[in-house]
């Protein structure tokens, strides 16, 4: 995982090829998941923060919403206009690989996470997705992609954030290990967007790797990779 911490900005940038994913085996009650993605954080505490990118895993139903008492958090899921999933995903959940994006924020004690199933893709090495997330005033937060699909969408969740604190760029994965998990070399082009609008490239340093993950990380770009075929 790489990260930026210096100077004022209003979001950041990423470009991220649609690189071969697996998560392994998941299901509803067991939604492992692998993505390649890059977080905006709004606070030094990290409990709130916007994020999006690519994704391989279980995809609960459209308007499915459940609270994990013991963990002090509540999840939700909805599916964006034009996702191009089929009925049964839409109503009993599938396994995906989509482009999605989704914010978080804490209150009371409980961390609340909506997550936004943009549009179900396949895999395409060859093509990327261009993310920016920015505050753009009035309380609202802009994710645009563009490239492999073009969506716009607003969170207004965080509206009390008006500056980012710091982007991270990187690769997730939940579940077991060794698990029939595997990732292809993703090379994430990474920039945090100032003030003015204008990208910034920046210096990374890796962090955060635990097997099986490798990575390496320099100037605006992120490599990361998971053994295994895929």
């Amino acid at each position: 995982m790489g990260q930026y911490t210096i100077g004022p900005k209003l979001g950041g940038y990423a470009s991220i090829p649609l690189t071969n994913m697996k998560s392994g085996p998941a299901s509803f009650a067991d939604a492992n998941h692998i993505d390649s993605e890059m977080w905006v954080q709004l606070d030094s505490s990290g409990n709130h923060y916007i994020e999006a990118g690519i994704l391989d895993g279980f995809e609960r139903p459209d308007n499915y919403h459940y609270c994990f008492t013991s963990l002090h958090q509540c999840e939700y899921y909805s599916f964006e206009p034009g996702n191009g999933g089929s009925s049964t995903c839409v109503v009993s959940g599938c396994g995906a690989y989509e482009l999605f994006w989704a914010d978080t924020s804490v209150a009371g004690g409980t961390q609340y996470q909506y997550l936004h199933v943009v549009r179900f893709l396949s895999p395409n090495p060859g093509a990327r997705e261009y993310i920016r997330i920015y505050y753009s005033g009035g309380g609202d937060w802009v994710i645009s992609l563009s490239g492999a699909y073009t969506y716009t969408g607003i969170s207004t969740i965080e509206s009390a954030y008006h500056q980012t604190k710091y982007v991270v760029w990187g690769g997730e994965y939940e579940g077991p290990k060794n698990n029939g998990e595997c990732g292809a070399l993703a090379a994430i082009g990474a920039e945090v967007i100032g003030t003015n609008g204008a990208l910034i490239p920046v210096e990374m340093a890796t962090r955060e790797l635990d097997p099986p993950f490798t990575g390496t990380g320099y100037l605006s770009e992120w490599d990361w990779s998971l053994p295994g075929s895929c």
